[in-house]
């Protein structure tokens, strides 16, 4: 009974990173202008960029290191991340469900999460802040039962690694911190405690000092997300919608559990994991007034469904968790169809690849003039990011137009566009009218892809003198 405990659960995961990493490998969907993005970071080592702590972008160049820069490569670190992501799943469940039928039912409608199934081929912030999450949550909860330093230092390593990779695992941090001053204050009595919670912070050191030395564009960054408020019915609807399509029906059952007891047994429920899912609540809340994105509750919104799944709320819950089981399937099948057949689905689904497709045909067409040696400029950091992974030569003289005083991505902190002022330039934008700054400009040629019946991109490409604004 123990060894088949142990191995089916364990054989599933295995079977499902397998059948993954043969479709990642298949694959033929360019990267979207954000994981080029990153893979640009990854060339250019550092202790932050613009936007993000530096994760992503260590963990794109171990991948590319070891196997160079392809598509797969970059995606790869997501993949891994997921896999150990619904390992620590399954170390969790195993501590609160005695029964192999409902462990192995739990573990594989948390493991076919849909937005962990994309999350497993598309390489962003999220896929290793969920294994960092989910790992600091496993060695937590062990800390909490045994209080050995082996936990503590474990919990507070996760922490740290989670806080390098995305500024979201502070609300860890602050339940944790939070819980223990509500329920567990004999752990204050154990310096171990403050060691945990100690060890995360001197990791970020490193970041905290790059963002300071770079007038703190990451916090900036951040706070521009909140800036723009607003009560908005459709803003909140859609969210709603958003989650309950990409965390399963299992969702709704965690909202109704959540809200009910934070109305009848707020101080009964005890469970560290039901304090981390609490803050999606306050996040859907919010998506009333702001913009949103229903991956920004991914780590609060899964441990949340953790937590309901070991936490059977009605009596026929396990006809539920099959329902939801067969729903995570499905979707499984059709993202996995959608991403190698995407042009033999409906039009209007192609909408949902534009951050994908356009890039190859773009550095195809630029491909048959560039030198390799012009500078080329370039209107948003999507064309950057994709002519710097798309082109033969990856260039790392590709500049982008800065508007305003204070920089905007990445590139803006790399170089300066003021700095090629008198220069020739291969300038290209999705208008069709050349900018100011380029003097003398000879029109070398556009490029027009096809996304939908209704939806195209546009490229311009120009060659001229490059003047300095003002």
């Amino acid at each position: 009974m123990k060894k088949n405990f142990l191995l089916k659960p364990l054989f599933f995961l295995f079977s499902l990173f397998l059948i993954k990493l043969l479709y990642l490998l298949l694959l033929d969907l360019p990267l979207s202008y954000d994981e080029s993005y990153y893979w640009d970071w990854s060339r250019n080592l550092a202790w932050g960029y613009y936007s993000k702590p530096p994760m992503v972008a260590w963990l794109i160049k171990i991948s590319t290191g070891f196997f160079g820069n392809y598509e797969w490569a970059v995606r790869l670190p997501a993949l891994f991340s997921i896999t150990f992501t619904t390992l620590f799943f399954y170390l969790i469940l195993k501590k609160r469900l005695p029964y192999e039928k409902e462990l192995l039912l739990g573990l594989t409608c948390l493991s076919l999460i849909p937005l962990l199934t994309v999350y497993s081929f598309i390489m962003t912030i999220d896929p290793p802040l969920m294994l960092f999450w989910t790992g600091a949550t496993y060695f937590f909860i062990n800390y909490l039962e045994t209080l050995r330093v082996r936990h503590a230092f474990l919990a507070g390593l996760f922490m740290g690694l989670g806080l390098l990779t995305k500024q979201t695992m502070l609300g860890f941090i602050a339940i944790a911190i939070g819980y223990i001053l509500w329920f567990k204050r004999p752990a204050l009595k154990k310096p171990v405690t403050f060691l945990m919670f100690g060890l995360p912070f001197l990791m970020i050191l490193p970041n905290l000092y790059w963002n300071w030395i770079n007038g703190f564009v990451m916090f900036k960054h951040t706070e521009e997300h909140f800036s723009r408020t607003g009560i908005e019915l459709s803003k909140g609807i859609k969210t709603i919608l958003e989650t309950l399509l990409l965390y399963t029906p299992l969702a709704l059952g965690f909202i109704l559990m959540a809200l009910k007891n934070l109305k009848d047994e707020i101080y009964k429920t005890r469970d560290f994991i039901y304090f981390l899912g609490l803050p999606s609540l306050l996040f859907l809340g919010l998506s009333f007034m702001v913009e949103i994105n229903a991956n920004w509750i991914l780590p609060f919104m899964v441990s949340g469904l953790i937590w309901v799944v070991y936490t059977p709320p009605f009596p026929k819950f396990i006809t539920f968790l099959r329902f939801n089981l067969l729903y995570g399937i499905c979707f499984l099948i059709l993202a996995l169809s959608f991403g190698a057949f995407f042009d033999r689905f409906p039009e209007f689904t192609r909408d949902l690849l534009k951050k994908f497709i356009g890039w190859r045909e773009l550095a195809s067409y630029v491909e048959t003039f560039y030198d390799g040696k012009t500078p080329i400029v370039v209107s948003y950091r999507d064309i950057a990011s994709s002519l710097a992974f798309y082109l033969k030569s990856h260039p790392e003289n590709i500049y982008v137009v800065q508007k305003h005083p204070y920089p905007q991505n990445q590139y803006h902190l790399w170089r300066k566009d003021s700095d090629l002022s008198g220069k020739e330039v291969i300038f290209i934008q999705k208008n069709p009218i050349p900018p100011k700054n380029l003097r003398n400009p000879v029109k070398l040629g556009e490029v027009r892809v096809k996304i939908s019946q209704k939806t195209y991109k546009e490229f311009f490409i120009w060659k001229g003198i490059w003047e300095k604004e003002g």
